[in-house]
Parts: structure tokens; sequence; C-alpha cells
């Protein structure tokens, strides 16, 4: 009998690198059927509720390794030992089923595994999803042959005679962007005579978007009758709370954490207000609906507004950006960007 062989992907800690990394896992093994997938990622509760019941993984390994804590000085005995095991971890895994090939998402998992890969001479590619590298992307440019980018403008961040440009592995078929408005609209329940508002704040969610709809929602409650409301909360905020919410204001809605399969979401909504994640952003595109999106900025990051912006020029008339900065205390700045797009 054949012994079948390995291929291995690399992601953790967030939904924008495991989803796109297990859509590349199915479009492998669809084209190679006798390949197994090796799937490694860190131990975090967002890791096992994505991935602990991914059919299309065969062998699912858990590697915990925290962020690199920079000046928490204290922190750093325990980041060096988790390096450690994880490159033992790395090493093990790496040599019993010897893949063919490593795909990494980015992210300090990748770190270990990349550089265990490298010794071993396993071949890798890197995936840098965003317009701006992450550090880990950066610190690994030296030890890769290509990095697979999806954004022209991120050319100018790493070596260009590395960078490939490639179509964002969308986890959508052509077939989701044929479905009827009206059939996606009584899977959901919803009424043609209104229009669908669908906010999305990523798989972790986001707390800022979800509290600006609900003031949104309470300053103008003239809107109560004409709009429904698609809500994805994120697998770390409780959507009851929501769903209590919109009921108390006779707002048609369907609340959930999480979920896959969002196609009818989509072809159902009028308009999309999310962050600015490139996964979301690529999935507005290959929709082409309608958005508001507030990218997230902090002191630590602010890689999803240079993504909004690039995307903005691709979107020209379908895409708004507004910094949330911006919205903290001008709430009719979101009332005039939404009422642009579906003249309620």
């Amino acid at each position: 009998m054949k012994t079948k062989s390995w291929v291995c992907f690399v992601a953790g800690r967030s939904g924008g690198h495991i989803i796109p990394a297990l859509t590349l896992a199915q479009q492998y093994k669809e084209k190679n059927i006798d390949t197994n997938i090796l799937f490694l990622s860190t131990n975090t509760e967002l890791d096992k509720k994505l991935l602990s019941k991914q059919p299309i993984i065969d062998r699912l390994i858990h590697i915990s390794l925290g962020n690199f804590p920079y000046k928490k000085l204290h922190k750093y005995p325990l980041f060096l030992w988790q390096l450690i095991i994880s490159l033992c971890k790395s090493f093990y895994y790496l040599v019993r089923y010897r893949p063919q090939k490593i795909t990494a998402m980015g992210g300090y998992i990748s770190i270990p595994v990349c550089a265990i890969s490298w010794i071993l001479h396993i071949p890798y590619e890197l995936f840098e999803l965003n317009v701006v590298p992450g550090k880990t992307t950066t610190f690994l440019t030296s030890l890769v042959s290509r990095i697979n980018i999806c954004f022209e403008q991120t050319k100018n961040h790493l070596p260009a005679n590395k960078c490939y440009p490639i179509a964002y592995p969308v986890r959508f078929s052509a077939n989701a962007k044929i479905i009827p408005k009206k059939e996606a609209l009584a899977t959901l329940t919803f009424l043609s005579t209104r229009i669908t508002i669908m906010i999305l704040g990523g798989s972790q969610g986001s707390s800022f978007i979800n509290n600006v709809m609900k003031k949104w929602i309470q300053s103008y409650s003239a809107y109560h009758s004409q709009i429904q409301i698609i809500h994805q909360t994120g697998l770390l905020h409780d959507q009851y709370v929501l769903e209590e919410f919109y009921a108390k204001n006779n707002i048609p809605a369907f609340v959930f954490d999480y979920s896959d399969e969002l196609e009818y979401c989509y072809q159902a909504a009028d308009l999309i207000i999310c962050r600015s994640g490139a996964g979301t952003l690529f999935e507005v595109y290959f929709f082409q609906k309608p958005c508001i999106t507030i990218p997230l900025e902090t002191v630590a990051t602010t890689h999803q507004y240079y993504n909004a912006k690039a995307m903005e020029n691709l979107l020209p008339t379908l895409l708004t950006v507004i910094k949330q900065n911006e919205l903290e205390d001008n709430l009719p700045l979101l009332n005039k960007a939404i009422v642009h797009f579906i003249k309620i």
C-alpha cells in the first residue's frame, strides 16, 4: 500500500491567519487527495474552537508559545522556555511526518516551525496577508525564499524579489455569488421590505463596533422599522446580550458568535460594517458589497488602517474608511456614511 504524503500548515492566535490557512489546506487536498494535512497552531481557546472540528485536518498539534514580551522583562524566562519547547515539538513532528512542504501564515508560532524546517531542508513559504508585514514575516525574511502577498503595496516593505502576488484565499466558492438575494433573505427569515445591515467584528469580535452600533440604534430610533441586522459578535463576546438588545428595539436580527458559512449572510446584506482585517476586506471585495470599515488602531498595531486604505483604492465607490478615534465622539459621522449607502 502506498504511504500517504503530508503537507503542513502553520497558523494561530487569529482567525485572520487560521481561516485562510484552512482554505489553502482545503484547496490543496482537493487537488492532491492522497495527501494528509498536518496543522500546527497555538493552544489558545480561539485556536481550539476554530480548529477542533475541521475534517480537512488529519493531525492537529497545539504548541504553547505566547507573544514576545518586549518591555515586560519578568516574562522573558517563560517566553524563552516556551520557545525552547516549541522548537523541540516542531522538530519532533516535522521529523515524524516529514511534510513535503510547509505553509506558514505568520504570527509567532511560525518562527519555531520555519526555523526547524530550514534546518531539516523542508521547503516552506510564508503568506503575508496584510499591507504592512507583521514582525514575524520581517524576522523570517532572511530565511525564506518565497513570500506570498495579497496587496501590491506589501512589496514596499519586503524584498521585492521574494514577493509573489497571489489572490487572497477567500473561503467561498464562485457559487456563493450567485445565491439569489430573495433566497438568502428567506434562509435568514428576513423580510425583503427591510434594509439588511451586516456587522462583522472578526473571529474575536469588536467591543467598539458592538457598542457604537448600539448607540447608533438608540440615537436613531426612526430607522428601527426599516432595518434588520446580521451581527457576528465574535467568539469572545456574548451573543445573547445583543439578541436581547435587538428584540427590545423590535429589530429583526440574526446574531451569532462565529460561523464559517456566511455566504447567505453576505448575499442578504445591503451594507456591511466591519473591522479591516484582510480576510473580511477581501470577502467584501469578493461579494462586491457596500462597506463601512473601521480599522482597529492601537499603540501596538495600525496594520488594519493600511489594509483599509488599500482596499479603498480597489473599491472607491463601495467602501468608506472611518477612523475609530474620529467616530468615538461623532456618531453623526457614522450615520452619514450609513445613509449614503442605504438611503434610509
